[in-house]
């Protein structure tokens, strides 16, 4: 592993093999409320059917350009939307980039000292992906100068009005409202940014020493620490060409950096939560604050029985069709002899009642068409402790490692209380928007897995038992994959519930779920409710109840806001305990989930009021006495602070609403549901 020697000249080796891959806005395009899928009741998600729109699953950003590690292809599209379409064709798609076709002398891809490192010709589009193991490694630029659209990956159901919006480029920081050197930097923890044009670099041993270095020179706009503690090892930085090595930043290494650009601020980014990096930037720079997200957006939880992802460079889709289910336990089957050339590849379906099983479409890691067959679990639901279930996903999403032993020593109880926590668990998305069945999944099915796929098949068997008594449908799908990503024949499995499903359809979305537009100080705030299609915004306005609102700390704003994302897996735990103490607790906390903590792999940058409600709306929920409390707590605080917010909390069934309540400040009433209300 090459050392610190490189440390000047990394940025500029980074973009010599950067291939671009983009990020979007949140949201569509399209109408306001248009936020759920029509066909066969399952919910367009993290590895939905291809056919979807792309503004589902992608964010959408003007003058903004975004590089993956890995390219998958470089292309040509005719438009925005048609370049987010072939990013969502692909699971392991994280961003997409597209040159507009406007731009006659096509797109430059920044480079140092006012260069570009290439240029792309108009209607060039280019997807990529990051095959590192929890982190996100992007090269990330955005301002007037930068020609490109692009977008990413974001967490299904949250929809935007259309409108470009800055939240997935926010960086959190102080707002030049600490003392010393942080009146002037901010400081982000597990986080690497470096700029295109470098300054040399300076030893430190606290992260208050490396942004003193950055303040002392008017150049420099961002500074990054390896931290001491590090050790011998370093702290590892990934290259964009996949035959280099990474590079080995040593331990108490500052990097200072800046873009001599004007109009631009272009540097490269890695978040993760096991990084031994802290960063932060010069307040003045023209980087990305924090800021509410845009008015008139709607957001929407759906309690869905999604894909879970396969991260790149791990188990991508793979499916199989097994004519009688798997033994719910015991020894795995064997898919086919270990191949060296091959690949084992597996992702899961899991949602209550029942699911269909995700299936082979014929292309590349392909394994997102949806299967006519369904199967039911053999149990109802049991009364569930969300608050222990949500305690286990948030340790277990923070420490991935652990989710194997742990989730797999309680499937071996099944129909236990354990093991219905832990099927519970599984089902919830981490704040990388990957689902913990997943990191589950793949200590069975580790990276590149090149056996025989006995031992996939074994953990699915275990979880789908203790899903299956659990009242959820599970459908594992597994494959052996060849070096072309194509599915060896006869080599597909699926490990499912025993009972075919006997209901109306294909099973369906069930369980509590919420929508609500952001809030926005002093005004009056809309709830949403259904037009027979969707959840909409409402006609009808409301104000706040309280004359004199009470007043926040700006400055304890900017503290609490730094603790609380510095660990996004139990951002929403935080929040929404906070929420539920009232008082000045409360005011802060409410005040604190109309911010944005990040530029990462989650919705818009892990969004506080999306990681806050995972906790109150949790996935495949049915606790509607919990989801209505916890609603009531938080348009309280909220509006306790001068800003109106509301609520609308539903249950779905089988893929269709039931019931719906919308909660607003000083009060709350039942909204219709049925067909064209």
């Amino acid at each position: 592993m090459r050392r610190g020697s490189a440390i000047v000249i990394l940025v500029a080796a980074l973009l010599a093999c950067a291939r671009a891959r983009t990020l979007q806005q949140v949201g569509n395009a399209g109408s306001a409320g248009s936020v759920l899928p029509a066909s066969g009741g399952l919910p367009t998600t993290e590895d939905s059917p291809a056919e979807a729109s792309p503004w589902f699953n992608f964010t959408r950003e003007s003058n903004t350009l975004y590089i993956g590690v890995r390219q998958i292809s470089s292309t040509t599209a005719a438009s925005d939307e048609a370049c987010a379409s072939l990013c969502n064709q692909d699971l392991r798609c994280e961003w997409f980039a597209w040159c507009p076709q406007n731009v006659t002398d096509g797109c430059g891809i920044p480079g140092a000292n006012a260069t570009f490192t290439s240029t792309v010709a108009p209607g060039s589009c280019i997807i990529t992906y990051d095959d590192g193991n929890d982190r996100l490694a992007v090269f990330a630029a955005s301002g007037k100068a930068v020609p490109f659209v692009s977008g990413r990956f974001t967490q299904p159901g949250a929809m935007s009005n259309g409108t470009t919006s800055q939240s997935s480029r926010r960086l959190l920081q102080s707002g030049g409202s600490g003392t010393g050197v942080w009146a002037n930097f901010t400081r982000v923890k597990s986080t690497f940014w470096q700029a295109i044009d470098s300054l040399p670099p300076t030893a430190a041993q606290t992260a208050e020493e490396c942004a003193g270095a950055c303040n002392a020179n008017s150049t420099c706009e961002l500074w990054t620490l390896c931290l001491p503690a590090a050790g011998a090892a370093g702290c590892e930085v990934p290259s964009f060409d996949q035959k280099a090595s990474p590079v080995a930043v040593p331990a108490g290494t500052c990097l200072l950096s800046y873009d001599g650009t004007a109009n631009q601020i272009a540097y490269f980014e890695i978040r993760g939560q096991n990084l031994s990096f802290e960063a932060g930037y010069r307040n003045s720079t023209d980087a990305p604050s924090p800021s509410p997200p845009a008015i008139g957006v709607p957001v929407i939880n759906l309690p869905v029985p999604g894909i879970s992802p396969s991260a790149p460079g791990s188990s991508p889709p793979a499916g199989g069709i097994s004519p009688t289910p798997a033994p719910p336990a015991g020894g795995g089957i064997s898919l086919a002899p270990a191949n060296a050339s091959n690949i084992i590849r597996a992702t899961n379906v899991c949602g209550p009642k029942g699911v269909a099983c995700a299936t082979y479409n014929g292309t590349a890691w392909g394994f997102r068409a949806i299967d006519t067959k369904a199967w039911a679990a053999s149990a109802d639901i049991p009364a569930i402790d969300w608050d222990k279930a949500l305690e286990l996903a948030a340790r277990l999403c923070g420490s991935p490692a652990a989710a194997g032993p742990t989730l797999l020593a309680a499937f071996e109880k099944p129909g236990s209380t354990e093991a219905n926590i832990a099927v519970a668990a599984a089902a919830q998305p981490c704040a990388d928007n990957v689902r913990l069945g997943t990191s589950y999944m793949r200590a069975g099915n580790p990276d590149y897995d090149r056996s025989d796929g006995s031992r996939a098949v074994e953990y699915a068997q275990k979880w789908m038992a203790a899903a299956d008594a659990a009242g959820y449908g599970l459908c594992v799908s597994i494959g052996q994959f060849d070096a072309d990503g194509a599915l060896v024949p006869g080599t597909e499995r699926f490990v499912h519930n025993p009972t075919p499903w006997n209901g109306a359809g294909s099973p369906g979305v069930t369980g509590v779920s919420a929508t609500w537009f952001a809030p926005e100080k002093g005004k009056l705030t809309t709830c949403s409710v259904w037009n027979g299609t969707a959840f909409v915004q409402d006609t009808v306005q409301r104000p706040g109840s309280l004359a004199s609102p009470a007043a926040v700390d700006m400055n304890e704003l900017s503290s609490y806001l730094s603790d609380v994302c510095s660990n996004p897996n139990t951002a929403g735990a935080t929040l929404a305990a906070a929420l539920g103490a009232g008082g000045a607790a409360a005011d802060l906390a409410a005040l604190a989930t109309i911010y944005t903590c990040g530029n990462t792999t989650a919705a818009a940058g892990w969004r506080l009021d999306v990681l806050t409600s995972d906790w109150g709306f949790p996935t495949s929920s049915q606790d509607w006495p919990r989801a209505m409390n916890f609603s009531r707590q938080w348009v309280a605080a909220l509006d306790k602070i001068g800003y109106p917010f509301c609520i609308t909390v539903n249950f779905w069934e089988d893929g269709r609403p039931i019931n719906a309540t919308q909660v607003y400040p000083g009060g709350e009433a039942p909204t219709s549901v049925s067909a064209g209300a």
